[in-house]
């Protein structure tokens, strides 16, 4: 009889969970050795790996492949899905599907990345919305998780050098929005004159310093004045 399991991939640094799978035998540790059809996954790993870092995998034994599937399904609900924007899980599917062993053709292969590109997806509901902020509510990271957050990003593609860079128009846009009003804040006890220069001293993408400094969540990132330019 076969020992069928769920498995859980967690963040090294902040312990946030990135993936949930179901399987068994080594299963679990397949996507770690570059095995991996899921691209954010496997991109996830090897910046991981760049950083001499690995993912943590927290096992969830279960009584057969319907209980693991369960499991799944339930874990993968309760964390959320990054691409329905209701959590941090890079799954792109709510679980429960696929039969152990089965391996997708080419030709499959294909056909399901076609059916995925250009996905329109509704925006979350209130429950969603609600589920998300019990899951992420009294969260603080420590000024050292934030440091090794810091440094782990170190290297990776901006938003503007990712496979879809702004338009012309968004780019526009996001400048005069810029230079009409520029914040000044303080992080960790520094000032900064802009979330901009902010952003590229501690080394973290502009857009996340400024949901930082607007959310409750970051204690440690400030407003100070809002300068109207």
């Amino acid at each position: 009889m076969l020992n069928f399991y769920s498995y859980i991939y967690r963040d090294p640094i902040t312990n946030i969970p990135r993936y949930v799978g179901k399987g068994f035998g080594n299963r679990a540790y397949i996507h770690t050795k570059n095995r991996c059809d899921n691209k954010q996954l496997k991109g996830w790993i090897q910046n991981l790996k760049k950083q001499t870092y690995q993912p943590i995998i927290e096992i969830i034994a279960a009584l057969d492949e319907g209980h693991a599937c369960f499991i799944e399904e339930c874990l993968i609900e309760v964390f959320g899905r990054l691409d329905m924007k209701t959590g941090s899980l890079f799954n792109h599917t709510n679980g429960g599907e696929g039969i152990t062993g089965y391996k997708h053709t080419g030709e499959s292969k294909e056909k399901i990345s076609r059916a995925s590109k250009n996905r329109i997806f509704a925006p979350m509901s209130k429950e969603q919305k609600q589920k998300l902020s019990i899951i992420n509510t009294g969260k603080k990271l420590s000024a050292e998780t934030c440091m090794k957050m810091s440094i782990a990003r170190k290297g990776m593609k901006k938003p503007w050098q990712s496979n879809r860079p702004r338009t012309e128009k968004e780019s526009i846009n996001l400048n005069s929005m810029t230079e009409k009003i520029k914040l000044k804040v303080e992080i960790f006890g520094v000032e900064y004159s802009s979330i901009r220069s902010a952003a590229k001293t501690i080394g973290v993408h502009e857009e996340t310093t400024r949901y930082r400094c607007h959310s409750p969540r970051f204690p440690d990132y400030k407003i100070l004045e809002v300068q109207n330019g």
